[in-house]
């Protein structure tokens, strides 16, 4: 007979299923979700959700449990949270509600999605008073634009989700200590009961810091955040809107740094890919594609001469096939990038003055190690440079480092190299949402609304587990950005597809400094 998911002790025959008391989980621990309820009680209208346009509420609480893998050994203890969902009473009065939506950050494939649907939900599901689109990220809430010229109606909204980019623009920084009463002020002006803001963990923390500004100053306003990072790097949901896309759409680069270097004597490709402190893009593209010889990320060592040496490697692949294809995710070998690429000329002319004498290719390698230990082993300091309005470091340029590299290595053995670098950073995030993504865009945009309409703030949601849960900002601020475990199954694939060396091995495992946090996605 079917098994009820819902009560499998009650249907399921116990021949078919074991009891295993080692595996059992005697508490559940939910993640509190911070509501206006709290600091505005008197304010709570708790109006019945009668939205014909919803055909399930939540009327008991769910959760979902943040840890589904269970091994020998676990406490019997584990995290929930909150699932997203309408509810049956709400905290505003739809039909006065007025709301503002702004994207921060750069772009990522979705955003439009995203406006659309909370627009629509709003409007549509909710029929609020007014919805407002906040232009330029944190910095609309300074402006002074009439509220006129912002308004967000179904016709501006019809059709939009169908271009890449943000109807709205987005832009970083304009929430700086000296600039947050006046973004409070701004809200307070425009009687804003909710304001959706769409951005990475850096729009978060500053989300954070609007909400408290905004309980403080007595503002009954919810906010509430849509987590957006084409890096896939915020921790705790499944994944980022707009990462999927960016992964589809680095997969044209690839092809073409592949044809590139197979037309010309001694082909090297190389595809710079983003990746700030994730290399997730890089690694899931490379996976993908299944076309490429070494993928750099940020989370292993570049290590390019000596044992475990990249450019040996390259080397022996473009001897071997006629052409090579690197990917390198822009904030990978950041300790190396300043270096004098011409040195590894050197680590060339010993490499190869090693294989004239007929020793082996890994003894080759390891005598290509000519070079100071931190060139050879990325173990320098990066350069400390600019930063950008969101307080990031400017990167160092990798990816022109390694074609200088590569060619110096090249010279070095005295063979010929045609090295091609494609930089599709910029495309991968500007096109429109695939279907993948555009249906996450959808859950992500109507729960938010569901969410700010029954009173939760300093918010942020997403799929965890593949279900739609609520997070609080605190929650997501503390655990991000995240990054691939070099040590897990996603980089041991990696490194399976592309025949690289393993540097990741070089890294600390278990506690202490400098020791492995990062996750594996799959």
């Amino acid at each position: 007979m079917p098994w009820d998911k819902h009560g499998i002790d009650r249907t399921i025959e116990l021949g078919e299923f074991e009891d295993r008391p080692e595996f059992a989980i005697s508490t559940v621990r939910v993640l509190r979700t911070p509501r206006l309820q709290d600091t505005f009680p008197e304010l709570d209208v708790r109006a019945a959700n009668s939205s014909q346009r919803l055909s399930h509420l939540l009327k008991a609480e769910y959760a979902i449990l943040g840890d589904i893998v269970r091994k020998v050994g676990h406490a019997p203890v584990t995290r929930a949270y909150v699932r997203a969902g309408p509810r049956p009473k709400l905290f505003f009065d739809p039909r006065k509600v007025r709301a503002g939506i702004m994207t921060v950050g750069g772009l990522c494939p979705g955003l439009n999605n995203v406006i659309r649907e909370l627009t629509s939900t709003l409007i549509n599901v909710y029929e609020v008073a007014e919805v407002l689109g906040l232009r330029d990220g944190l910095w609309g809430l300074h402006s002074d634009e009439p509220d006129e010229a912002l308004r967000l109606t179904l016709d501006r909204v019809c059709g939009i989700h169908l271009c890449g980019g943000s109807i709205l623009g987005s832009a970083r920084g304009g929430l700086s200590p000296e600039l947050l009463p006046a973004a409070v002020e701004g809200i307070r002006r425009r009687r804003l009961d909710m304001v959706f803001i769409i951005g990475g963990d850096g729009t978060h923390r500053a989300a954070g810091v609007l909400s408290a500004a905004l309980r403080e100053a007595k503002v009954p306003c919810a906010v509430v955040c849509i987590p957006k990072t084409i890096d896939n790097d915020i921790d705790i949901i499944d994944r980022s809107f707009g990462f999927s896309t960016a992964v589809a759409e680095a997969l044209t680069a690839i092809s073409s740094a592949k044809t590139e270097a197979k037309a010309a004597p001694g082909g090297v490709g190389i595809v710079k890919l983003m990746g700030r402190n994730a290399g997730f893009i890089a690694a899931h593209a490379v996976l993908a594609c299944g076309v490429v010889d070494a993928c750099l990320t940020p989370e292993v060592p570049v290590v390019l001469a000596g044992k475990d040496g990249l450019l040996p490697h390259l080397h022996r692949t473009v001897r071997k096939n006629g052409h090579a294809v690197i990917v390198v995710a822009e904030g990978a070998g950041q300790t190396i990038a300043n270096s004098d690429a011409s040195a590894f000329t050197e680590a060339g002319k010993a490499y190869a003055a090693a294989l004239a004498e007929g020793s082996d290719l890994a003894t080759a390698a390891a005598k290509s190690a000519v070079l100071s230990p931190g060139a050879a082993t990325g173990s320098e300091a990066a350069a400390e440079g600019e930063r950008d309005q969101g307080g990031h470091a400017k990167l160092l340029p990798i990816a022109k480092f390694m074609k200088s590299a590569v060619e110096a290595f090249f010279k070095g053995v005295d063979e010929e190299v045609n090295v091609k670098l494609i930089d599709p950073s910029y495309i991968i995030r500007s096109v429109p949402a695939s279907a993948n993504d555009a249906l996450y865009c959808l859950l992500l945009g109507q729960n938010a609304v569901h969410a700010a309409m029954a009173g939760f703030t300093e918010i942020s949601l997403g799929l965890c587990n593949n279900r739609m849960v609520l997070l609080p900002i605190t929650a997501i601020v503390e655990n991000s950005p995240r990054v691939m475990d070099p040590l897990g199954r996603t980089w041991e694939r990696v490194v399976s597809c592309t025949g690289q060396p393993n540097t990741a091995e070089r890294l600390t495992v278990g506690g202490g400094a400098g020791a492995i946090t990062g996750r594996t996605i799959f």
